[in-house]
């Protein structure tokens, strides 16, 4: 169905709106990748004027995570009517080359290059972002950041991802 934004408009709210999101609890949990595409994925931005990096553009990889069964996650779950709970990570800046692709060079993309050994993919010839998804299982470290406009407001983000040995 379309979205019609004139029906929307008019349309009368009897109830409350939620005003906080129910957060998963700040600790070490197992993870699969889940899934993203180019638009979900990833963060383009170009550096604010004044900054150290003024007009640069960057990229960051910001893959969710799917978190597994866990006590820890009964309220989110609930809250959430029932459904997988996956947590965003914190993002990656990713190294590029001057064409535009993932710059493989000495101390590059140490961040992706961790996330990949940890599923068992660095060393892998024809490697392709897509391949991550449902990759895992990982453990991850879930941690709780404030907005950047209002730290009252809180955000469950993945701060760390190793391997399970």
């Amino acid at each position: 169905m379309a979205f019609d934004a004139n029906a929307f408009m008019a349309q009368e709210v009897d109830e409350g709106l939620s005003t906080v999101i129910e957060q998963v609890p700040e600790g070490d949990y197992r993870a699969m990748i889940g899934d993203f595409d180019s638009e979900s994925g990833f963060r383009t931005f170009t550096a604010k004027p004044g900054s150290r990096n003024e007009g640069k553009e960057f990229t960051i990889f910001q893959p969710p995570f799917v978190l597994q069964d866990d006590p820890r996650l009964a309220a989110v779950k609930q809250a959430r009517g029932g459904n997988d709970v996956s947590v965003t990570h914190k993002g990656m800046f990713l190294d590029l080359t001057d064409s535009g692709s993932l710059d493989t060079a000495n101390g590059r993309n140490v961040d992706l290059g961790r996330l990949r050994d940890a599923v068992g993919q660095n060393n892998q010839k024809g490697w392709k972002f897509s391949n991550l998804i449902g990759a895992g299982p990982v453990m991850v470290r879930v941690i709780h950041e404030g907005d950047q406009n209002d730290p009252m407001k809180k955000y469950a983000r993945i701060s760390r991802v190793v391997k399970i040995s």
